[in-house]
């Protein structure tokens, strides 16, 4: 209950952590709202979590366009890591005004710059938006 009363109190919530058990929490009628992006990998592995966001079903919020994309590591010597990044573009009906959210669960940019440049790590979520 706790989570739905913090949900309940904003018309976009963005999530960088979306797994089953949120989910759960969240409950039925909030989840009617949710994007969700794929779930991550995480050298090698998929993991039951994903990025999300969470537009509350009764705050007259339309959706008119949607995206995803993808920050991808690769580590010396390790499989790939990935987590998808989801997008979307939003009117407010009340007042026709539109805003862009993005949903992200970035790498440290300790870990990245071990790999390559942070803003070359980065461009894919340029694109994203752009899109």
């Amino acid at each position: 209950l706790e989570m739905q009363a913090w949900v309940n109190g904003y018309d976009v919530a963005l999530v960088q952590e979306l797994d089953p058990l949120l989910r759960e929490a969240l409950g039925e009628e909030l989840c009617q709202g949710l994007i969700v992006g794929v779930n991550d990998h995480a050298y090698g592995s998929e993991v039951q979590s994903s990025t999300g966001l969470l537009l509350h079903p009764h705050r007259n919020i339309r959706v008119l366009g949607k995206e995803h994309g993808a920050l991808h590591l690769t580590k010396n010597g390790s499989k790939p890591s990935s987590r998808d990044m989801v997008a979307v573009l939003v009117e407010r009906e009340e007042d026709g005004q539109l805003v862009v959210f993005c949903s992200v669960h970035l790498h440290p940019p300790n870990m990245v710059e071990a790999c390559k440049p942070y803003l070359s790590y980065l461009s894919s979520l340029e694109q994203l938006i752009a899109a």
